[in-house]
């Protein structure tokens, strides 16, 4: 990679934010008041057929506001910080509020201590150039031939700010990078990636060059047989389900409203002996507190198989009597979910998986995955970018693309886990860059069905 020039960030600060936050609340004549202030300054560098086309910088700032008057609740957004924006942020939010039905809520927190993760801010990765991203697609884009070349490579700094009438006061700021390729011709794919707090930790040229090696050896791919097979799904791959797992099942609201896959099987065992998952607010893109203000730390989902929590907001946990785990991910929503999902990594590695399976499929990635069947985990999609057949412990051939309809508890109950974790990450929450991952190894299935090819 070329050598750093620094590019000065530009994000607002803790002070600027928290003088923000304290301006909109003394405008206010609710009963409460809540504020949340997200900050971003972002870049992103977009390619395909081997051509830079795309180049983006996003400097943005989007300050929400919560008002209760009585149990009447309203919310309004800004993404301008004058006088006359904020004055009408707060107007609009009464609005909302006094023409909203009564709602119970409850009382937002008022004092909080989440743990240090300042090591989360990366200054170099904050002050990196635009040519610092296309010299690194440019590295990439050099290994890829014959493929034509389709990816992005982008990086940002945020910062978020929460503030009430209550008196807390809150910040934390973080950076990101993430860099995806993916090489195509003809019916031959594949797909690279890779994310982290530190863009020096992302070598484009490498991740490139894996890319290319694995559309080799998609070229010609063969017909598969629908049916059900083992297979070994790589982490992108079981990063997939695992994220449908995290809205279906771990959610308190999803449990709740009776459409939880876990629903009265928790303190039970429901999958592999070897899955363990746990939430740890301390690995990938961290985050302290949640966007409700509740100091986060680490607890476990899945135990040796046996599901022995879910994750909750203040309403969810209010609503069964307990107290919120910190997992309140959408701004003034009540959707509890969780945003660092590790999964324990087993002993085998991905290598000794594929030698101990007599005839299965290699799966890259999945895609166009949606929910069949919400209380017995049964998704449908398809796979993408590279799947092969594995024969007598050996990967032997390119496989076309195929679809696939799974009960994914039938799947996991005997389900074996790589050594191989690895953190897939992401970067949005719809219109909010607010970075997330999970840590995943690659797990092997015994039965997953496929139930018809594609033509490519």
């Amino acid at each position: 990679m070329m050598e750093m020039k620094k590019s000065c960030s530009n994000l607002y600060g803790r002070e600027r934010l928290f003088e923000l936050s304290e301006a909109v609340l003394r405008s206010s004549d609710a009963d409460t008041a809540e504020v949340i202030v997200f900050g971003e300054d972002s870049m992103l560098t977009r390619f395909a057929g081997s051509r830079v086309h795309q180049n983006v910088a996003v400097r943005n700032l989007n300050l929400g506001l919560r008002v209760r008057y009585g149990k009447r609740i309203g919310v309004a957004w800004a993404n301008s910080d004058d006088p006359e924006s904020l004055k009408r942020l707060v107007d609009n939010a009464k609005k909302v509020a006094l023409h909203s039905p009564e709602q119970d809520l409850p009382e937002p927190v008022s004092r909080s201590e989440p743990p240090d993760a300042s090591w989360a801010f990366d200054p170099e990765t904050a002050e990196a150039p635009p040519e610092y991203l296309g010299q690194g697609v440019k590295e990439a884009l050099s290994r890829l031939g014959p493929y034509e070349g389709y990816g992005s490579f982008n990086k940002g700094a945020v910062e978020i700010a929460l503030a009430n009438t209550k008196g807390l006061r809150l910040y934390h700021r973080m950076t990101d990078a993430h860099f995806s390729v993916n090489p195509m011709r003809g019916l031959a794919s594949s797909w690279a990636q890779s994310s982290s707090v530190r863009i020096s930790e992302i070598d484009p040229a490498r991740i490139a060059e894996e890319a290319r090696k694995r559309a080799e050896a998609t070229e010609n791919p063969a017909e598969l047989e629908p049916g059900e097979y083992e297979v070994i799904l790589e982490p992108l791959a079981f990063s997939e389900i695992l994220g449908f797992a995290n809205w279906l099942g771990f959610s308190a609201r999803a449990y709740q409203e009776g459409r939880s896959f876990l629903l009265n099987k928790l303190g039970t065992r429901v999958f592999s002996e070897e899955m363990n998952i746990w939430e740890d607010p301390n690995q990938g893109f961290p985050y302290p507190f949640d966007l409700e203000g509740v100091a986060r730390k680490p607890f476990p989902l899945v135990e040796n198989g046996v599901p022995v929590n879910l994750l909750y907001d203040l309403k969810c946990a209010a609503a069964d009597g307990k107290e919120s785990t910190g997992n309140c991910a959408v701004p003034f929503g009540n959707y509890p979910y969780a945003m660092n999902l590790i999964v324990k990594p087993g002993k085998k590695t991905k290598e000794t998986l594929i030698s101990e399976t007599e005839r299965g499929v290699l799966v890259t990635k999945l895609w166009y995955v949606n929910v069949a069947e919400p209380m017995s985990f049964t998704l449908t999609g398809m796979t993408r970018d590279g799947l092969f057949m594995v024969e007598n412990g050996r990967v032997t051939r390119a496989l076309k693309n195929m679809r696939f309809t799974q009960n994914m508890l039938e799947a996991l109950r005997d389900a074996e886990f790589g050594s191989d974790a690895t953190l897939i990450g992401s970067t949005t929450w719809y219109d909010l860059h607010t970075p997330s991952g999970d840590t995943v190894p690659s797990v092997k299935l015994k039965r997953f069905n496929f139930t018809s090819s594609t033509e490519f």
